[in-house]
């Protein structure tokens, strides 16, 4: 059981070392066209708009590899696609035009499959 857990963490660090992470800012999220909220970055935690306008408290995100983000705690606004049976299955860090962005791929409240939240930093 140790030997699997330090491999699991020598494996996790040196994935998290390697990760670039999404740059300072605010990025749109958006899904089916629609805006579903917005996420502030600011080093390594993340806020989401709440309903009235604020970003609420930080929270933590980590890099699993050079392009997946594990988010931490909750999403404000997007807390919404939650209570609508969506969930969210990997999250995935890009660049857009030299720009960073990232997707966050969900899975349909039914479980028949899986659509794309597309965000990008507002600017």
């Amino acid at each position: 059981m140790r030997t699997t857990l330090a491999g699991l963490t020598v494996l996790l660090s040196a994935s998290a070392a390697s990760a670039v992470p999404p740059t300072d800012g605010v990025y749109g999220c958006v899904l089916d066209g629609k805006t579903i909220g917005s996420i502030r970055i600011a080093g390594d935690t993340y806020a989401g708009l709440s309903r009235e306008g604020a970003f609420g408290p930080p929270a933590k995100f980590v890099m699993l590899g050079p392009d997946r983000i594990f988010w931490l705690g909750e999403m404000g606004e997007m807390g919404e696609l939650k209570k609508a049976g969506y969930r969210i299955d990997h999250t995935v860090a890009r660049q857009d035009g030299g720009a960073t962005a990232f997707d966050i791929v969900l899975l349909k409240p039914d479980q028949s499959g899986f659509v794309t939240a597309i965000c990008a930093q507002a600017g």
